[in-house]
């Protein structure tokens, strides 16, 4: 027959193991508190380490330390056999308390199956979620490697196609047919997406872009790029305001590709009549690039732009008629992070700087 006191117990104990939720040492702390409280002046609990490597848990009744010394009764039992743990717990009554009863004792042991139970429950939940997040790195890996195989397959066809548009466009027209452009313009665009996803697989699987640096001037990079640009896009107004003296030691390819990802966001998000302005000047120990435009709509907001070089947020592409992958503000964060640098956005309704940081002085790769 189950006793009120007893029942009252075992209640107590499972607010107690409700309030430890999953944290094992918690759930033997309740159970330690709650028989101190209700049933001894003294419990302790140890655990086998080969089982669970957990410090012991004591607990006294404030009212009953000075007399535990000079303990009356000593009563040690083991955790539930109904687990996997092993482990003894030793309450104690002082001198001066009554005696523990056998219904003391049968609640002192339905407490403990209960907080032995409740520990296994937790240690089985902790053990799935480990299993289920390595199972999920596991897959983004085999989804990163994947990528990195089809970009690395793609780029075999893409560079045939580019080279049969070059054969194409050498005949003997003064101009090559507008199919063959568009042919051409579509294989560089693929070409810039493969190599945007094979630098998301090398960052995602814990490497960075890789460099090759050269000292240089930083000018010609950025007007090389933005000749390209006045290209690509004859309507769009493209400005350059560059000290030549600006030098450092940088991968000017990797450098062009971030101007080239930043004046291409300005064309594609700012306002269509306005000049996209473009500076390369010196910063305290660093070289500095801005590129600054219009806003077309709105400014962006601060929640856009905390995830604004996130992977697959707002792409560019070359054609207004095609979003991109969205890596490109993501790629170009990462070349240069890769180059000890930094890159920030402000957003205002009189426009949006982006304004990059390369440091000009020599350094190793990394």
């Amino acid at each position: 027959m189950v006793t009120a006191h007893r029942r009252s117990t075992v209640d107590q104990l499972g607010r107690a193991l409700f309030d430890a939720r999953h944290d094992v040492a918690r759930i033997f702390q309740a159970l330690a508190s709650t028989l101190t409280v209700t049933l001894c002046d003294g419990c302790s609990i140890v655990l086998d380490p080969s089982t669970l490597d957990m410090r012991p848990i004591t607990s006294y009744r404030v009212d009953a330390c000075d007399a535990v010394a000079g303990h009356e009764q000593v009563l040690q039992l083991p955790l539930s056999r109904l687990t996997r743990l092993v482990g003894l717990v030793t309450v104690t009554r002082a001198s001066g308390s009554p005696a523990l009863d056998d219904d003391d004792i049968a609640a002192i042991a339905s407490c403990i199956e209960h907080a032995s139970l409740a520990a296994e429950s937790a240690l089985q939940l902790v053990a799935e979620r480990a299993a289920v997040r390595d199972e999920r790195v596991r897959t983004m890996q085999f989804q990163q490697e994947m990528l990195g195989i089809v970009g690395h397959d793609l780029k075999a066809p893409i560079g045939a196609i580019l080279l049969g548009t070059e054969l194409l466009a050498t005949g003997e027209r003064p101009e090559p047919p507008p199919v063959v452009t568009r042919i051409a313009s579509f294989a560089n665009r693929m070409t810039r997406m493969v190599d945007q996803l094979l630098d998301l697989t090398r960052v995602r699987l814990g490497g960075s872009i890789p460099l090759s640096r050269t000292r240089g001037r930083l000018e010609p990079i950025v007007r090389s790029v933005i000749a390209e640009l006045r290209v690509v896009h004859p309507h769009s107004s493209i400005e350059l305001t560059a000290d030549a003296e600006v030098r450092g030691c940088w991968d000017a390819d990797r450098v062009a590709q971030v101007v080239f990802d930043l004046v291409g966001n300005a064309v594609q998000f700012g306002r269509e009549e306005a000049p996209i302005q473009v500076g390369v000047s010196h910063a305290p120990g660093a070289a500095r690039i801005t590129v600054s435009n219009e806003v077309r709509d709105q400014p962006m907001s601060a929640e856009l732009i905390a995830r604004l070089f996130e992977p697959y947020r707002r792409g560019w592409d070359s054609d207004h008629s095609g979003t991109g992958l969205g890596l490109g503000l993501y790629i170009a964060h990462e070349i240069v992070r890769a180059h000890r640098g930094s890159i920030a956005v402000v957003s205002s309704p009189s426009g949006t700087i982006f304004e990059v940081l390369l440091p000009d002085t020599e350094q190793a790769d990394g």
